[in-house]
């Protein structure tokens, strides 16, 4: 029998995918804030993105030469979370805010 006092799968999740907004938020804050202080600030933002891109795409590509699917599907939704990722600093930063 369930201690009623024990959370739910249905809480955990919420409470992580709130953990996990908050975090989001926070690193789309600090990455706004580091390359808007660049010289060439939008430039600087697409060559990260690319960077990242590659590296993760990296990893794909190791999880589909181990045969492992589950991986790889896990991180081809990654790669689409990285993607949204960027596409919302830089939307940041043509509104110009951080925040």
């Amino acid at each position: 029998m369930a201690d009623e006092n024990e959370p739910t799968q249905d809480m955990m999740m919420q409470s992580l995918a709130g953990h996990i907004a908050a975090q989001r938020f926070l690193l789309e804050n600090l990455w706004t804030l580091l390359i808007s202080t660049d010289d060439v600030p939008m430039q600087t933002l697409k060559k990260s993105a690319k960077k990242s891109y590659e590296q993760f795409s990296e990893y794909i590509s190791s999880a589909s030469e181990a045969g492992d699917t589950r991986r790889q599907e896990i991180a081809e939704h990654g790669l689409h979370h990285l993607e949204s990722f960027w596409l919302s600093i830089e939307d940041r930063m043509r509104r110009g805010s951080a925040g």
